[in-house]
């Protein structure tokens, strides 16, 4: 008797344990989430619009284009353009439930003309159908298809002129413009240094939305510099350090909020009467600098151009700066801040300018480039995604000792 009651004192705390594992091992398979069954084609080409089939369907979706919700297996994807031959013809590829499969082609340009644009004052930079080419006037722009376009130019202190031009196959169309000598009023810059985490930025930041929407666009133009204090991980500091920094130390900023007014410092950053009459002031002056600056998206980048012009004698040393900046940014900060429209993404060529070297009436041009980031590549910057539509471009004119803004201009 005593060895059956050992035996079974043995065979119970067993039993206990095998219940309790088939017990956890039917309630883990139980929340496994079902496999996948679809997989994805993405389709990319070096120029955007192209048509695209699959096995011989029109998708009614164009490059570049992710077509979703396949059934494993093997595809054929074509891809077309009027104007252009496509390599490779086809490709074949074959698609996995769970993953996505990319099929990139090349396009090349068989149909085209050109379009030469001269004005009377040269440098004026030139934008064909509202893209910036890079290039002023005289120039050809060149590999352009068949077709109509509007050609603009701009340049510092002259009205910005337009016209449409008829593009022929192997052929070369004109476009000439007489400008009209339009000079532009004083535009006051406001440098905004702030952090996500600066609670008295709030009050201060609010007081300068609600200045701006009483002023006239016209006479003000600003920029939001995000430094890494006193919350480190601000994200907009993140995504440009190196340069956010460089221009703390130009104006030696150690407390948050600070806000300078064409570079003088402005200390009542809670008083929106006080921005607005500052701003009124500063902007009924005659500046001694001309600026234009245009900017669009063209491929995966942002290219800035424009010029200078000097039309007033000022003494000291003088420096353009070119900034690309985001707008309509949508986040919740932890300071309660939830919408920022004026992020610094690039200083060019630095924070520090440009050395300009121009006698009155001399003029300079000026052309940049910034890559679009791709949150896909560098995902682990947090608000990396970039809205192409939302970046603009901000220039100023700035003395390299006293620091004082001369003239700006902006693109929004």
């Amino acid at each position: 008797m005593k060895s059956r009651s050992t035996t079974q004192h043995f065979l119970l705390p067993v039993l206990l344990v095998v219940l309790s594992l088939a017990v956890w091992s039917c309630g883990g398979s139980s929340t496994d989430p079902d496999p996948p069954t679809k997989g994805s084609i993405q389709v990319d080409t070096n120029v955007d619009g192209a048509a695209i089939t699959l096995n011989g369907v029109a998708r009614g979706e164009t490059t570049d284009a992710k077509l979703s919700n396949l059934d494993p297996g093997i595809y054929t994807v074509r891809v077309s353009l009027d104007g252009y031959s496509v390599t490779p013809e086809l490709i074949d590829v074959t698609v996995v439930a769970g993953k996505t499969v990319t099929a990139s082609f090349s396009l090349l340009l068989l149909e085209a003309g050109k379009i030469h644009v001269e004005s009377d004052i040269a440098g004026a930079a030139i934008l064909v159908d509202g893209k910036v080419t890079g290039q002023f006037t005289p120039a050809d722009i060149t590999d352009i298809a068949p077709g109509t376009y509007q050609v603009d130019v701009v340049h510092a202190g002259y009205a910005r002129a337009m016209q449409s031009v008829t593009v022929a196959l192997d052929s070369t169309s004109e476009a000439s413009f007489t400008l009209v000598e339009e000079p532009s009023a004083k535009r006051v810059l406001i440098e905004h240094y702030s952090n996500y985490g600066c609670t008295p930025c709030l009050p201060a930041e609010l007081a300068l939305e609600a200045a701006i929407a009483d002023l006239d666009a016209a006479t003000v133009s600003t920029i939001g510099v995000h430094l890494n204090f006193p919350t480190f991980g601000d994200p907009f500091w993140l995504d440009n350090q190196e340069q956010n920094d460089d221009r703390r130390d130009v104006y030696s900023v150690i407390a948050l909020p600070q806000f300078r007014f064409d570079g003088a410092r402005f200390d009542d950053v809670d008083n929106k009467a006080a921005m607005v009459s500052d701003v009124q002031a500063r902007a009924a002056a005659t500046p001694p600098y001309q600026i234009a600056v245009v900017a669009s998206a063209v491929g995966d980048s942002l290219i800035i151009a424009g010029s200078v012009r000097k039309t007033a004698d000022i003494a000291g040393e003088e420096r353009l700066v070119v900034v690309a900046i985001e707008t309509a940014i949508d986040y919740d900060a932890p300071n309660g801040i939830d919408h920022f429209d004026d992020i610094v993404k690039q200083f060019f060529p630095d924070t520090n300018g440009l050395l300009l070297d121009l006698a009155v009436g001399e003029m300079q041009t000026f052309r940049y480039a910034l890559a679009i980031a791709d949150p896909a590549v560098d995902g682990n910057i947090p608000l990396d995604d970039w809205v192409a539509g939302n970046l603009h471009a901000v220039a100023f004119v700035q003395s390299g000792t006293a620091f004082t803004v001369y003239q700006a201009a902006t693109t929004r």
